[in-house]
C-alpha cells in the first residue's frame, strides 16, 4: 500500500511518521483530538449521574483528585502511579475498561487512596471530569509511547484542569503539558499543578489547545492534505 503513490498515508504521530520512506508524496501527519464542546460542561442540559455521585464523595475527602482515564493497560507506568498514591497526599482516580490484568497484578489497588470506579459512560465523563484537580497520562517512557498521540490529551486540554505526563517524543510540543523526566519529578510537577489550577494564563493555554486540536480542524486539515474541498452546509 505504501509502494502504491495514489494511495494517501495519514500518520497520528511523528514517529509514526518518520516510518514512511522520506519524500513520498500524498503523506500527512494528523494526531488525535477532541471535540471541545462535549468536555465543556456549561452547555450540556444533562446532570451527572451514579458515577458523578461516586466521584463527589471520594472529593469530599479534601484530598486532590489525581485523575486517569483510558485504558488500563500494561503500557501504564504502575510503579510511577504507586509512588504517587504512597505519597498519601492525593486521591489517585482510575476510570476506563481494564484491557488486560496489569492493573490487578500492580497491586496498585491494595492503596487506601486509590479509587478504580470502572468505565464512565462517555456522555457522563464530562460532568466526573469537573471534578479532577489534575488530569494524568502515565505512561512507561519506551518506544511505543513515543508512537502514541493519546486522545485523552486533547479531552484533558478540553476539560481544563492541569495536566502533567511523563514527556515523550509526541507529546513534548504541547505546551499546556507540564512533563516529568522520572517519578519524582512527576511529583514536583503535579505540586506545580495544583497551583495553575486557577491560573487565568495557563487556563487560556489550556483552551487555545484545546480549540487548535478539535476533531473539526482536525477534518478540515486532513480534507485540504487531500486536496478536497471542504463545503459548509447551510
Amino acid at each position: 500500500i505504501i509502494q502504491n503513490e495514489s494511495v494517501y498515508i495519514c500518520a497520528s504521530a511523528k514517529a509514526l511518521l518518520h516510518e514512511i520512506p522520506a519524500g513520498r508524496e500524498r503523506t500527512f501527519l494528523s494526531p488525535n483530538a477532541s471535540d471541545p464542546r462535549h468536555w465543556q460542561i456549561h452547555t450540556l442540559k444533562q446532570t451527572g449521574g451514579g458515577q458523578y455521585r461516586k466521584v463527589k464523595a471520594i472529593k469530599s475527602l479534601g484530598k486532590p483528585i489525581l485523575a486517569y482515564h483510558g485504558a488500563m493497560a500494561s503500557w501504564l507506568d504502575y510503579e510511577l502511579l504507586t509512588k504517587i498514591a504512597s505519597d498519601g497526599r492525593y486521591s489517585l482516580l482510575l476510570i476506563g475498561v481494564e484491557y488486560d490484568n496489569s492493573l490487578r497484578q500492580s497491586g496498585l489497588l491494595g492503596l487506601s487512596n486509590v479509587y478504580y470506579i470502572g468505565p464512565v459512560d462517555y456522555n457522563e465523563l464530562p460532568f466526573v471530569a469537573t471534578l479532577y484537580d489534575v488530569s494524568l497520562i502515565p505512561f512507561k517512557r519506551n518506544e511505543l509511547s513515543d508512537g502514541v498521540s493519546p486522545i485523552k490529551l486533547f479531552e484533558y486540554m478540553s476539560i481544563g484542569k492541569p495536566i502533567v505526563v511523563t514527556t515523550n517524543k509526541e507529546i513534548k510540543q504541547y505546551k499546556s503539558c507540564l512533563h516529568a523526566l522520572d517519578s519524582n519529578d512527576f511529583i514536583s510537577q503535579i505540586n506545580i499543578a495544583l497551583s495553575l489550577k486557577e491560573d487565568e494564563k495557563y487556563i487560556s493555554v489550556l483552551m487555545e489547545e484545546a480549540k487548535a486540536n478539535s476533531w473539526e480542524k482536525r477534518c478540515r486539515d486532513i480534507l485540504s492534505c487531500c486536496k478536497i474541498t471542504a463545503h459548509k452546509s447551510n
